[in-house]
């Protein structure tokens, strides 16, 4: 049975503008841990599956892995945004003025799996318009708290210093890493992370183990 939401005009006395600040990857204790694939698995699991706020977290751990998104982003979806005029599922994620840093819009692509994960979640909800995640006291997902509950799964996974930015970092190190062995490059990456200067995306990327390895290539 769908959980019921508030009323889609509920939401729009949360819609207000909010005042830009200066965000940042770089908490107190220094830059997200990046996880491997198998701990963003574990993590993804240990959302319970019995109720539709469980659904939700696992998907705010899918679209940081996946999507690259900054908790903001994933906090300010709509379902406009994931998809076409008749309401149909899109291969792709509009990241909107809304949400995106210093209001820079752009595209991202969304693997298969995450696809069906949220058309599940949506058909779960029976959410048809407006914003995409609520929180349990019926007002639209702030990105305080995806925050919260990405740090909160990473935390009883027993992951210290994954926080909301570990799978950004994650998805811009994975892609700058493979970017060449399909006819891609820093710029593509650059792009799909939404910074303004490529020195920006190279602070995220993590450094590879197999790094010393290029000597032989000299």
């Amino acid at each position: 049975m769908a959980t019921k939401f508030p009323p889609r005009s509920e939401w729009a006395k949360y819609n207000k503008k909010t005042p830009k600040r200066r965000a940042t990857h770089r908490g107190p204790l220094g830059k997200a841990k990046v996880l491997t694939p198998e701990q963003f698995d574990m993590a993804a699991e240990r959302a319970p599956i019995d109720n539709v706020f469980g659904t939700r977290d696992r998907l705010f751990v899918l679209l940081s892995r996946f999507c690259g998104l900054r908790a903001r982003e994933i906090a300010t979806l709509h379902v406009h945004d994931v998809t076409d005029a008749t309401g149909e599922l899109l291969d792709h994620i509009s990241v909107s003025k809304r949400g995106a840093k210093y209001g820079k819009e752009r595209t991202v692509r969304m693997r298969p799996e995450l696809i069906e994960a949220l058309r599940d979640y949506l058909e779960q909800t029976a959410i048809t318009d407006g914003p995409i995640f609520w929180s349990q006291r019926g007002i639209p997902a702030s990105s305080n708290l995806v925050q919260k509950q990405l740090k909160r799964l990473y935390t009883i996974c027993g992951f210290k210093g994954a926080r909301s930015h570990s799978g950004r970092r994650y998805a811009i190190t994975t892609m700058a890493q493979h970017a060449n062995t399909v006819g891609a490059s820093l710029e593509d990456v650059r792009i799909f992370a939404g910074h303004s200067r490529i020195t920006t995306t190279g602070s995220y990327i993590e450094e590879s183990p197999f790094a010393a390895k290029m000597i032989n290539f000299l």
